[in-house]
């Protein structure tokens, strides 16, 4: 089956295209598979749960689509295998009841009641995607802020720039899963000097010809980052073409290292596969070589040695103490607008930065004297201590709050991030911010979030709100008493779990999307829901998206129970009705005696002279019968006006056809 999806996958196109790995298990997945196979979706398929949580195939953007059954056994999987977060993982949750939804969501990144949710199958991918990539974006940059930070740390902490440059180069292959790491200085036009080089480890200071590395003449031209991938078409005899022609090397980057506006050297790294040279690796490797340039400032304090690179050289130390190497690099952390705070073994401050001084209120020359201890509030000073003996035992501790003690007496908050520590040397570098007022904003947007809560519960109409998946966070009393459920259970769950009527699910998720209306509002319309019994409600039911940051973060869904308003309509239609019925009678009776009245009187004429006329005629007189036929027939009529004038009622039956009549009888008989 997965050769024949793969095989009948349509091609992408452009930014529409979605990436999604399905675990084929039964027959739901197979119809899952169907539904991507429509739309504009590049599909691969596995039916082995390691391969497909193997985070080495992972391609950017991609969803992992699992079965609820696979979730527990993907979740056992060890830690680096599969559930690392390489993927956002979609289940699929046949047959669902709310329970299901939330304990899915518990172990995936969403959880889609099949079939009910096909609808919203790929809407919610597509949001999953979107979600994983912004959300890696975020740990690389963090990552390269991290690895920036703590390169600039270790160029400071060692006095032998020989040793200096190798671990920092060391540090850098690590980082980026490169193959070798050279760091070269430009002396003049025609000379170099290799600083270091991870493969060639006695090389440091050796002189070279600038001939013999045509990629450096080039990035010193051109001053800008090149990267050379496989076999080049001018290929010389120089050691980067060669090894790039003979396959041993895939991918070259060569990064300027500039100081004072010029190229002072350049970084290499090589690489032996073309995809760790990726848009990652060269951003974080570009600045690196801004840190890089600035050990450069000091310029290479031996005369420059000559030889083949295999002969082993031992260089003096510099005799540069440790804080004049700080000021350098001070120079680099004055470029950041987070506060720098570097603490040495004695956590007594070694340097602060001009946006830490702005922030705090100290002068860095004030604070050196001091330790960090002496300007925290006395009630963050045990935590301190337990963060930075964290930080120095483990290298990595995690982010706090902190007040601070200015030099105006006021307190302020700041958020401290740990970056980076020095094992050799107890040295701890913090970057902070102030957070003053965002915490004060916190607190009264806390203030206020519970008040709307008590709000929102107090209303008799049910309010749902949903998050960018579509899952439930907020579930108010009017809900639960119109679907008689409970909100820790459905909490986290999506709308399937509380409604499953799959066009008004697509019309929560259109408005979502901002496609159902004006503003993508879902203006109020009839409904009928079931509660948790099965009973159906009739309600009334719109939805509007929460708007932040020029997209859509969530949708709120107005309830309104419509139970009691469709009772009244029906009590009132059943008075109308029998108030209608009622005038009918009345209508009847009123135009039966009326005719009764208003027949009676011709009657009693026609009757009278017809009894006149027969009494004057004789036994043979032939017109005796006519007259006596009158004489009945008037009686008969004056039999009929008599009912007539009784009708209290409607009563009718057949007659000719389908056609109905009043039955006199019925409707004039005593009650």
């Amino acid at each position: 089956m997965a050769e024949w999806f793969d095989t009948l996958t349509p091609t992408p196109v452009g930014g529409e295209s979605l990436r999604v790995l399905l675990l084929e298990i039964g027959p739901e997945m197979e119809q899952v598979g169907m539904t991507l196979m429509s739309t504009k979706v590049h599909l691969r398929c596995k039916d082995v749960i390691e391969e497909a949580a193997d985070p080495r195939s992972a391609q950017p953007g991609e969803v992992l689509v699992v079965p609820e059954t696979a979730l527990a056994r993907l979740a056992q999987l060890p830690k680096g295998h599969g559930w690392d977060g390489a993927r956002p993982v979609m289940a699929i949750c046949p047959e669902a009841s709310a329970g299901d939804l939330t304990a899915a969501l518990n172990l995936a990144d969403d959880a889609l009641p099949w079939p009910e949710g096909k609808e919203l199958l790929v809407p919610r991918l597509r949001r999953l995607a979107a979600r994983a990539l912004a959300s890696k974006d975020a740990v690389q940059v963090k990552r390269q802020v991290g690895a920036v930070q703590e390169l600039a740390v270790h160029l400071t902490s060692r006095v032998e720039r020989e040793l200096l440059h190798l671990e920092a180069l060391d540090k850098i292959k690590t980082w980026v899963g490169g193959d070798r790491v050279m760091m070269l200085s430009i002396q003049d036009n025609d000379t170099l000097i290799k600083m270091a080089d991870t493969d060639d480890r006695g090389a440091c200071g050796l002189q070279l010809f600038m001939n013999d590395h045509p990629e450096v003449i080039r990035v010193k031209e051109e001053d800008k980052t090149l990267l050379y991938l496989g076999p080049q078409a001018e290929a010389g005899p120089d050691e980067l073409s060669r090894c790039l022609g003979d396959g041993t090397v895939k991918a070259v980057l060569v990064i300027p290292l500039r100081w004072e506006g010029e190229v002072a050297g350049v970084l290499e790294t090589w690489f032996d596969a073309e995809d760790r040279a990726d848009a990652v690796n060269r951003t974080l490797l570009k600045r690196l070589a801004g840190v890089l340039a600035v050990s450069l400032s000091g310029g290479w304090s031996q005369e420059p040695k000559t030889g083949q690179t295999n002969v082993n050289r031992a260089i003096p130390a510099d005799k540069l103490d440790q804080r004049s190497v700080m000021e350098q690099f001070g120079e680099y952390f004055q470029r950041t607008l987070d506060g720098i705070l570097m603490l040495d073994a004695e956590n007594r401050v070694m340097h602060l930065n001009e946006a830490g001084e702005q922030i705090t209120g100290y002068s860095r020359v004030a604070l050196q004297p001091r330790t960090l201890l002496d300007i925290v509030a006395e009630a963050g000073r045990p935590r301190v201590d337990r963060v930075l003996a964290r930080l120095r035992e483990d290298g990595d501790a995690p982010s706090f709050d902190l007040d601070l003690i200015t030099t105006s007496g006021d307190p302020i908050t700041i958020a401290v991030s740990p970056n980076a520590v020095i094992q050799e040397e107890g040295v701890v570098v913090l970057s902070f911010r102030d957070v003053t007022e965002a915490r004060a904003l916190e607190e009264d947007l806390r203030s206020t979030k519970e008040f709307l809560e008590r709000l929102i519960d107090s209303t008799a109409d049910g309010i749902i709100v949903t998050g960018t998946r579509g899952e439930i966070v907020l579930f108010n009393k009017g809900a639960e008493r119109i679907f008689g459920l409970d909100p820790a259970e459905v909490r986290g769950a999506g709308l399937a779990a509380v409604m499953a009527d799959p066009g008004l699910l697509k019309q929560f998720d259109d408005a979502l999307a901002g496609r159902a209306g004006t503003e993508g509002r879902l203006e109020a319309r009839r409904a009928t829901i079931q509660d948790a019994s099965g009973k159906e409600v009739p309600v009334s039911i719109s939805a509007s998206p929460i708007a932040g940051e020029g997209q859509e973060v969530g949708l709120v869904i107005s309830i309104r129970d419509l139970s009691e308003r469709v009772m009244m309509a029906e009590s009132l239609a059943q008075a109308e009705e029998k108030l209608a019925e009622t005038e009918k009678q009345v209508l009847i009776a009123e135009l039966a005696g009326t005719t009764a009245h208003e027949l009676n009187q011709p009657l009693t004429s026609i009757m009278g002279y017809a009894e006149l006329l027969k009494r004057r005629m004789e036994e043979e007189d032939p017109n005796l019968r006519p007259v006596g036929i009158i004489m009945s027939e008037a009686e008969r009529m004056a039999d009929i006006v008599r009912k007539v004038g009784k009708i209290t009622r409607y009563e009718t039956k057949s007659y000719v056809g389908e056609a109905n009549i009043l039955d006199l009888d019925k409707a004039s008989e005593e009650e």
